[in-house]
């Protein structure tokens, strides 16, 4: 099972380029996963804009979930996932082709507006693993129920929290 860090007129999206450079290959066994669909395409050159801008040291693989159109970036690994059946079912198929057991998942219309601090995504990717968290929420809202004592950043949701089954669930920067 994967585990999830949770915490956009001749459109040049139509190419069908599905390349990962190897110098992207995870060495922290994480890859970083956009949730998008083609209805969505014109979101994705802004969402990459910013991404790359806001993230350019970003160590890990690079996974945009489509239904049938590429991205044409060789640091973007377009998985086209076919016809849309509905969101659960496209996910989990696209999980399936990341071979990281650790996937950042990003929506396409969540853009990044400051720059990614690598090193600390890293350090709670490394708290994730040694308290064996299923998920890291990257965001704030809402926050955790209860802070760990040993981490003023981590806090933990509960299951039985209303805010627990979402994609971004179990753990929540404090």
């Amino acid at each position: 099972m994967k585990r999830a860090l949770a915490a956009e007129a001749n459109s040049p999206l139509r190419s069908t380029q599905d390349y990962q450079p190897a110098e992207k290959r995870s060495n922290d066994d994480v890859a970083v996963a956009i949730s998008s669909c083609d209805k969505y395409l014109d979101l994705w050159i802004p969402f990459f804009t910013l991404f790359f801008l806001y993230w350019p040291d970003c160590p890990y693989p690079v996974n945009l979930i489509t239904n049938f159109e590429a991205y044409p970036d060789a640091r973007v690994r377009s998985l086209r996932m076919g016809k849309d059946k509905n969101w659960s079912f496209i996910f989990a198929g696209a999980l399936r082709q990341i071979r990281e057991p650790l996937v950042l998942v990003m929506m396409e219309d969540y853009l990044l507006d400051r720059p990614v601090d690598t090193q600390r995504i890293r350090r709670l990717v490394d708290y994730m693993r040694s308290k064996g968290a299923a998920c890291i929420r990257l965001l704030r809202v809402p926050g955790p129920d209860l802070l760990c004592a040993d981490n003023a950043q981590v806090g933990e949701i509960r299951k039985a929290s209303s805010t627990a089954c979402r994609c971004r669930l179990r753990y929540g920067i404090g």
